[in-house]
């Protein structure tokens, strides 16, 4: 069994394999632009997939992931990487593909973690048996409390207006900014190649001062909109602090609710802050692409022992699912 890199000239039969063996007409593969945005690496001319082929050359088995240091090369020294998609075909050769992927993926860099999101109930066991952390991110929601009618959410519990205690200024952070953060650092640098330079989705950047960036992306379906928060750079401890000033923007964009899905977080502090944890009959659509109106779990799988935050911004929980998108 022979695992490498896929080179350029392999983009073809790996876009075939996952078309064939993952899913038919799956965006990545049929879009190449999604699939160099994610995975190509110029640098080197090859993508960010390893390949096992058998004895004849047959694909076999894939494994994507996606490198912190894909968006800024000065965060070596902290990188994690985000698997995003692992499949075998049912008749390979070896019964152990899947996981010798994982270990040449693991070998590839002197990874901080490696993780994912979007885990399955079948996927979770089989991390578990490898000594992974698993479990589910949470899902909280902020209501526009100026609504009565909600076209997305189902039966959400609207907070009352909340005070502006700090504000938040649209804006990039410079690209040299990098605040301590136990597991996945990043950098100005990686938050503009990441989300404001990204070519199929638009993203909205704001800080909190010197101190906190939120990233956020609208998203619509029924006629209305709602706003996401996909991820959170800088000292979190300030997200009590700016509820209002995030419900303040639902308001003025005419938004259903902003949600956020994460893990790590203080959840005490958050509930008392204004925000809801999404349960009972309460129906906060997770997927947009096609809309279903119903709530998905984001399950997780980490390789680390370091504390941690996640937001569906990780891994590619924040990947285009039909081209074109806005």
């Amino acid at each position: 069994m022979n695992i490498a890199r896929a080179k350029a000239e392999d983009a073809a039969a790996l876009m075939a394999f996952i078309d064939t063996h993952w899913r038919k007409g799956h965006v990545l593969a049929t879009h190449k632009p999604l699939l160099d945005w994610q995975h190509y690496c110029p640098e080197t001319d090859d993508y960010n997939f390893l390949l096992a082929r058998n004895s004849s050359g047959r694909i076999e088995g894939v494994l994507g992931f996606i490198p912190t240091t894909r968006y800024d090369g000065a965060l070596a020294s902290n990188a994690v990487a985000w698997l995003s998609l692992w499949k075998v075909v049912d008749d390979a050769q070896s019964p152990i593909v899947g996981l010798l992927l994982l270990r040449a993926l693991e070998a590839q860099g002197n990874w901080q973690a490696v993780g994912t999101l979007g885990v399955t109930e079948v996927a979770e066991k089989i991390y578990r048996m490898l000594g992974w952390r698993t479990g589910t991110l949470s899902h909280y929601y902020l209501c526009n409390p100026e609504l009565s009618h909600f076209a997305i959410a189902v039966e959400p519990q609207v907070a009352a207006r909340l005070p502006v205690q700090r504000l938040l200024t649209e804006k990039n952070p410079a690209d040299d900014w990098m605040p301590p953060r136990p597991l996945a650092v990043k950098s100005g640098t990686y938050l503009r190649r990441r989300f404001s330079e990204h070519p199929f989705y638009k993203y909205r950047l704001f800080m909190a001062g010197g101190d906190l960036c939120v990233v956020l992306r609208m998203v619509e379906a029924n006629g209305a909109r709602v706003m996401r928060i996909v991820d959170l750079v800088g000292d979190v401890s300030l997200l009590p602090e700016i509820t209002g000033a995030l419900q303040d923007l639902v308001v003025r964009e005419g938004c259903e609710y902003v949600d956020l899905t994460v893990t790590g977080e203080d959840q005490a502090t958050l509930l008392a802050a204004g925000w809801q944890k999404r349960d009972g009959a309460t129906i906060i659509p997770g997927y947009f692409e096609p809309f279903e109106a119903r709530n998905v779990d984001v399950g997780y799988a980490l390789k680390s022992d370091a504390p941690f935050l996640l937001l569906r911004g990780d891994a590619d929980q924040e990947r285009p699912n039909r081209i074109p998108v806005c």
